[in-house]
């Protein structure tokens, strides 16, 4: 899709302004109602070796330094206190909807769905 070779694709917002930065002509739609984001919860063991070590690093995870760090490695942080590297990507601007973890379990299912809608 970057390349040109596609006129659509479903992408991540973070992934097309990474490409946009190594000069891909390509742009996210920003308009989309809702913007489905993939979450990825942190946790800690019940039963760990050293539950104080698990909630520190918990507290670290979400702590704005950590936020900070992933925002630099180009990724969204759902942090309110940090900006996103470009503007559009703030969650307060974006009507998001979190994609259902039990979609993983029918994945092929969707798969296959999805290639007869839009590849006939």
């Amino acid at each position: 899709m970057a390349a040109g070779e596609f006129p659509l694709g479903i992408v991540y917002a973070h992934r097309v302004e990474s490409m946009k930065k190594s000069g891909a002509p390509i742009e996210w739609v920003k308009t989309a109602d809702p913007v489905f984001v993939t979450l990825f919860p942190v946790a800690v063991a019940a039963k760990g070796r050293i539950p104080n070590a698990a909630k520190l690093l918990m507290d670290f995870v979400f702590s704005r330094e950590a936020q900070l760090v992933l925002r630099n490695a180009s990724r969204s942080s759902g942090r309110l206190d940090v900006e996103p590297l470009v503007p559009e990507m703030h969650p307060g601007k974006l009507k998001i909807a979190a994609i259902d973890p039990t979609v993983g379990e029918e994945l092929s299912k969707y798969s296959k769905e999805f290639r007869e809608i839009y590849f006939r």
